[in-house]
């Protein structure tokens, strides 16, 4: 990491502007100013987030490989706030309001400890600040966010892949950060990564994979290509959301408002573990306003149908929001 010779340096993402004494690879510089939503980042010693620094603290989260190793733990302490850690990938102390995030960096993980970081950590001091988490996916196309949601494996990456290549810029991958703003949402980028199958990427010709972004070289630890992006620069109205699901039929299917398009925006909030009553509050308000006022779209995704054919039935969508603007 660079040294900013002693000035803070300032990126964005989800929302939230991190000030750090170093940039931090992945976020997408931001000049220095007033910010409400700072996140201070402070790397630290292994024994300043270490278990024993929370003896206190309540599991929320406890996921493990199948042979029964530690995959990666979530605790929280009333008054330090979550303590999140994968063995390998390092340890991440996030303050209760989300103003600070402590980071213990593995010395021989490289950039990969970054994963863990902008999949875990900083979305979690987003929404400590006060930013709506959903797992989706998203591109900008004429200056609107559309959202992509869905399980995983339902192909929200790929079909944003394809998007970009056919035009659009990436806005996210996999965490959404959405914000009621005068009436309407606003959709907040992502860090400057994006995983995609490398089949899928295989799919795209020359100029496609060039818009994604930069090939990096290390891959994810389940084999995904990670490349480096350029997001949109800065949020942008949402005007579409697309609920993905796989279906056992051929062919792709999209419908426009779906009776059960309240229930699947309730269902597809990030970090289920967070129930502070102000968090959920603000998600059923994000769903509210989705739901009153966003076009909203099923997309049924039938069996051996690709995610460039996809990409192709949901571009007439938005093709046709774009036009009734």
């Amino acid at each position: 990491m660079a040294d900013t010779g002693g000035r803070p340096w300032r990126g964005k993402a989800f929302g939230v502007t991190v000030e750090s004494g170093t940039p931090l690879a992945g976020l997408v510089a931001a000049a220095n100013g007033a910010e409400s939503k700072l996140v201070e980042w402070e790397p630290v010693a292994e024994d300043v987030v270490g278990v024993d620094r929370i003896p206190k603290s309540e599991p929320l989260v406890d996921r493990r490989h199948p042979d029964g190793q530690l995959f990666m733990s979530i605790e929280q302490d009333s008054e330090l706030g979550y303590r999140i850690a994968a063995p390998g990938y390092g340890a991440h102390l996030v303050a209760a309001d989300g103003s600070l995030i402590r980071s213990a960096v593995p010395t021989d993980a490289g950039d990969a400890w970054q994963r863990l970081f902008f999949a875990q950590a900083l979305p979690l001091a987003a929404a400590l600040r006060g930013l709506a988490l959903f797992h989706a996916s998203a591109v900008v196309d004429e200056g609107r966010a559309f959202a992509f949601v869905g399980l995983s494996g339902t192909g929200k990456t790929s079909i944003a892949a394809q998007l970009v290549a056919r035009g659009a810029r990436i806005l996210t991958d996999d965490v959404l950060a959405l914000e009621p703003v005068e009436g309407k949402v606003r959709a907040h980028p992502g860090p400057a990564r994006i995983s995609v199958e490398p089949a899928e990427l295989a799919r795209l010709d020359a100029d496609g994979r060039k818009r994604l972004g930069r090939l990096l070289d290390a891959p994810t630890e389940d084999g995904k290509a990670q490349l480096e992006t350029s997001p949109a620069e800065g949020p942008a109205p949402l005007g579409g959301v697309f609920l993905l699901s796989r279906v056992p039929t051929a062919g792709v299917s999209v419908r426009r408002d779906p009776a059960n398009r309240t229930q699947a925006l309730l269902a597809a909030a990030f970090l289920g573990y967070l129930t502070l009553p102000q968090r959920l509050a603000l998600h059923l308000e994000v769903c509210a306003r989705i739901a009153a006022s966003v076009p909203t779209f099923a997309v049924q995704i039938g069996e051996g149908t690709n995610a460039g054919e996809t990409a192709e039935a949901m571009r007439g969508s938005i093709d046709r929001i774009e036009a009734g603007r």
